[in-house]
């Protein structure tokens, strides 16, 4: 099996991370050599733990804020403070991917946290901003409400004990649900509306533009949909779904790497 293939199961923040801290060059210091056979997901976090060690106490400050992206995403939530302790004094503008390793610990952080919209706009965090205030709050009230889906790459709210299979939807209503969806190949966070028909929830990927009507939905297994308590909605659907408008549509994670 060759080396994309080995690494595809990482996902592109994950690659990404890797390939800034030169793991993907074979010219480079912290180069990556495949063990074969190995769990893909114990070799990067072990590679991260590595760097840290060989990196602690003397790298520069975008090396520490990769290293942090790098241990967020093995499920090391501290790390997320790392990097708002380290927001740049203004916002940095790539040149057609130019600069991409400089933004990847901004970019890793609002992807992999169920972040609301208004703060998602890493063009805002800098250092001494309102955004990095907000950000360090809204981390500080979910902290020890998310978990880390190590396949997807992202985290999760966790559910209340309430289950949404027994709670009670009047027909017509609309609620709110986090969840996981698949586009163009690559997971990402979702807030979407939620709906029951005849006892069936579903996700409502679209709503018709001159009616109340849902154009295009996804029907749920009650079973992994959980009641939670956050601000900006009442459920969390633990299993991915694909949006049904992008199934034969699906780049390469190398064609998606530094675009």
């Amino acid at each position: 099996m060759d080396r994309f293939t080995r690494l595809s199961p990482l996902g592109l923040q994950r690659i990404r991370v890797l390939d800034c801290l030169g793991g993907n060059n074979i010219r480079a210091p912290g180069y990556l050599e495949l063990p074969a056979d190995a769990d893909i997901f114990k070799v990067f976090a072990d590679y991260v733990a590595q760097v840290s060690r060989l990196c602690a106490g003397h790298a520069a400050p975008l090396t520490i804020s990769l290293l942090a992206a790098g241990r967020l995403l093995t499920g090391d939530l501290a790390a997320a403070d790392v990097i708002l302790d380290h927001l740049p004094d203004e916002a940095f503008k790539l040149d057609h991917g130019a600069g991409i390793c400089v933004v990847t610990p901004l970019y890793v952080l609002s992807v992999v946290l169920p972040l609301p919209a208004e703060l998602r706009n890493t063009d805002c965090w800098v250092a001494g901003s309102a955004d990095q205030a907000a950000l360090r709050a809204w981390l500080a009230r979910h902290r020890h409400e998310l978990r880390w889906i190590e396949a997807e790459g992202l985290y999760l709210p966790r559910p209340t004990e309430r289950q949404a299979r027994s709670a009670h939807t009047s027909a017509g209503a609309v609620a709110r649900v986090r969840h996981i969806m698949a586009c163009d190949g690559a997971p990402s966070h979702c807030n979407s509306d939620l709906i029951f028909a005849d006892g069936v929830p579903a996700i409502v990927i679209e709503w018709s533009t001159d009616s109340d009507q849902p154009v295009v939905t996804v029907p749920l297994d009650p079973e992994f949909l959980h009641a939670i308590d956050w601000e900006d909605t009442s459920y969390v659907y633990d299993h991915p779904i694909e949006d049904p408008r992008r199934l034969h549509y699906s780049p390469s994670i190398w064609r998606r790497l530094f675009y």
